[in-house]
């Protein structure tokens, strides 16, 4: 994938590059101004554009149009993100909040992969790598076998969340996999979400339903519940006080 990058700190311009081209994007030009990043997307027309907000007067407007009308993809690291400006766009801007580095991999990883959902991409307050949950991965969100093999290495400060439906689970199941780390499990019955989260702790249930919640996947009505797996407790004690 075709990429510019138009950022005017240094340090993290730097970093971001390195980023970008070990993930296999082709780096094809860098700007530190705003009228140098037009100039670069208009001869250039890149795939995706990567640009800091702070970069100058008017940033937004001139660096999001020229994208735009180039048909590149649009994803903002900065410290500032104004809602009240990007959420005019048409295509809404990806958004990274610096200098979360591992965000920004990740949603450089979502954009080769051709994923063209946008939004606020942001890191899982677990850390990152976390453990993964063991066992093979699930074939679908209907695989309990693979959900509840995991279940059996459940260990103190992992979490569970459960998200209790009065409809058929698994659209609901499909889109709550997009904002759970690959490591995690999932299994979507008939009418409920059951996650499991390794080493989430509170803060990583905070983070998902945060991600739930910006994304909107929860219908009105549904009843939402989790658990932090507590000193001494086995998998079945925990999974039954998850769905207690």
């Amino acid at each position: 994938m075709r990429v510019v990058l138009c950022d005017e700190d240094a340090l993290l311009r730097d970093v971001t590059e390195g980023l970008i081209t070990r993930l296999g994007h082709d780096l094809v030009g860098v700007a530190d101004t705003t009228v140098a990043g037009v100039g670069l997307i208009e001869a250039a027309r890149p795939d995706l554009v990567v640009f800091d907000l702070s970069l100058g007067y008017n940033t937004d407007f001139d660096v999001i149009e020229s994208a735009l009308t180039a048909g590149a993809k649009v994803l903002i690291f900065s410290h500032n993100a104004d809602e009240a400006i990007l959420s005019a766009y048409a295509t809404h801007p990806t958004v990274v909040h610096k200098p979360d580095l591992v965000a920004l991999e990740e949603a450089l990883s979502r954009v080769m992969l051709g994923d063209g959902e946008q939004g606020v991409v942001e890191r899982d307050r677990r850390g990152h790598p976390g453990r993964a949950a063991s066992g093979p991965p699930a074939t679908n969100v209907a695989d309990a076998q693979a959900f509840y093999e995991a279940l059996h290495e459940l260990r103190e400060h992992d979490a569970l969340v459960s998200i209790d439906l009065d409809l058929d689970a698994a659209e609901v199941g499909e889109e709550v996999l997009d904002l759970v780390r690959s490591t995690d499990r999932l299994v979507a019955s008939r009418s409920s979400v059951r996650v499991y989260l390794p080493d989430g702790g509170p803060q990583g249930i905070e983070s998902v339903l945060d991600r739930l919640a910006r994304a909107d996947v929860v219908p009105p009505g549904a009843r939402v519940h989790s658990i932090v797996v507590e000193p001494g407790e086995g998998a079945t004690e925990a999974f039954e006080r998850l769905k207690a």
